[in-house]
């Protein structure tokens, strides 16, 4: 009987990160606002929150890179004293002397981070907040549809090659392959349709925004590849040279709250140059007639209305959003990282993939007659499918059975590995005698001769 060529595999535990990762970015967004999913601005606590995120951006980004920094602090130092009462706890048996120099060889094994890894810890943190940090501002500008971020796939392999070797096999070759070549096409032609009808408006961001979408394409490229850059450090320094990812996570937020910091001191004191009734589309935080891409002052001072309207509304989300906020925030960020530490960042890329599809689809059947060209969410909406295909085809949750695609899938390597340690084993259970093989007839009737005495003398 011939087997089928298109079958189903087994679903790994690690999985469950993907999922965790999703789950978390759903949560983030339902703490800030229920828009997505019904027609109100409040949140699952039924306020409406002034840190919303389409109202205040860069101070919400900051409270996240905030949440890592307390978070990632605190998790890092559980990680340390859970380890070190393990070993502990292996060596209670031990000498005194022995245990002394075993405590001592800890402690010198936990501070003694070369200054080398030293600095490739700052360089990937750092690379990832100032990058992360871009990707935010330019957002402002809506241009979000010319975000390419199918370079991803592109850079995480080129720098996983590189820096671990990793060793990429055909099924996931011809996977990721699939995915770039039908993402960018798909992508590339969505960029030239309308995403909302408007009458004696430019219809597309290329038609609105010109030649500038050669520019605002090349940095998000460049983008792309910091960002798959400070991941795939990231895992090298966690696999290698055995970094918490919490300490990541905890450097990655002193960072982001440093550069977020710089940034909102000028986006705070500099104002638009654009005034009047209605300002430029990045610039919506308005206070006398006067427009920001972002202001701390404008952002206490709206927190300060909220007090004098409705006070419970203030303390719920002073004293319950904000560290809720704060917290999810941190627990995505611990499961991005906990993918990259066990799996590899391309499964960051699935789970972007899996939270973004069901978000466009709750976001097109609330807003479907008003906000959305069906043409454009289709093609879209085709693109997540089609990754998410290619992804399951990564993952080996779908099994190609043809064209040798399956021969390098885990458990057809697990099973060669087995057949193989078999014959090993059989091998050292009954070894073939090379001397027995060159002796003569007689030598061997002389030794068996031998063999019978000495039998029958005992």
């Amino acid at each position: 009987m011939s087997k089928c060529p298109i079958g189903f595999g087994s679903i790994s535990f690690e999985y469950i990160y993907i999922f965790g990762a999703a789950f978390a970015n759903f949560m983030e967004d339902y703490l800030l606002s229920l828009d997505d999913i019904m027609d109100t601005t409040r949140n699952i606590f039924g306020i409406e929150v002034i840190l919303s995120i389409k109202k205040h951006k860069l101070i919400s980004h900051l409270y996240k890179y905030l949440g890592y920094t307390i978070f990632g602090y605190i998790f890092f130092y559980i990680s340390l004293r859970k380890r070190q009462n393990k070993e502990k706890q292996k060596n209670i048996e031990t000498t005194e002397r022995s245990q002394r120099e075993t405590t001592k060889g800890l402690i010198v094994k936990k501070n003694n981070i070369s200054q080398k890894s030293k600095f490739l810890v700052i360089i990937a943190c750092f690379i990832y907040s100032l990058q992360s940090l871009i990707r935010k501002i330019i957002q402002l500008f809506k241009v979000g549809e010319l975000d390419l971020w199918i370079f991803n796939i592109f850079f995480i392999t080129l720098f996983m090659n590189c820096y671990l070797g990793s060793r990429i096999y055909k099924h996931q070759k011809y996977s990721l392959l699939f995915i770039f070549v039908t993402n960018i096409i798909l992508l590339f032609i969505c960029s030239f349709i309308p995403k909302e009808k408007k009458v004696n408006e430019p219809s597309t961001i290329i038609e609105e925004i010109g030649y500038l979408s050669i520019l605002v394409y090349l940095i998000y490229i460049i983008l792309s590849c910091a960002s798959s850059f400070s991941k795939v450090l990231s895992k090298n320094l966690m696999d290698l040279k055995y970094i918490s990812p919490y300490q990541l996570i905890f450097i990655m937020g002193i960072f982001g709250v440093i550069l977020h910091v710089i940034t909102l001191i000028f986006t705070s004191c500099i104002s638009c140059i654009f005034s009047g009734d209605k300002g430029p589309k990045q610039c919506r935080i308005e206070k006398n007639k006067n427009y920001y891409m972002e202001s701390v002052p404008i952002y206490f001072s709206n927190m300060k209305n909220q007090i004098n309207d409705n006070p419970t509304f203030f303390y719920v989300e002073t004293l319950i959003v904000y560290p809720c906020f704060l917290f999810i925030g941190f627990i995505q960020f611990a499961f991005e990282m906990l993918l990259i530490t066990y799996l590899n960042p391309n499964y960051k890329l699935i789970s972007d993939c899996l939270y973004f599809a069901i978000k466009k689809l709750i976001e097109y059947n609330r807003k479907n007659e008003d906000k959305y060209n069906p043409v454009k969410f289709t093609i879209e909406y085709i693109a997540e499918i089609l990754a998410i295909l290619g992804y399951m085809i990564y993952l080996e949750i779908i099994e190609l059975r043809f064209c040798g695609l399956d021969s390098d899938i885990k458990k057809n390597i697990m099973d060669r590995s087995f057949r193989e340690s078999n014959i090993k084993a059989l091998d050292n259970t009954y070894p073939l005698n090379e001397n027995n093989d060159n002796d003569s007839d007689d030598e061997i009737e002389e030794k068996e001769t031998n063999e019978n005495i000495e039998m029958e003398n005992k």
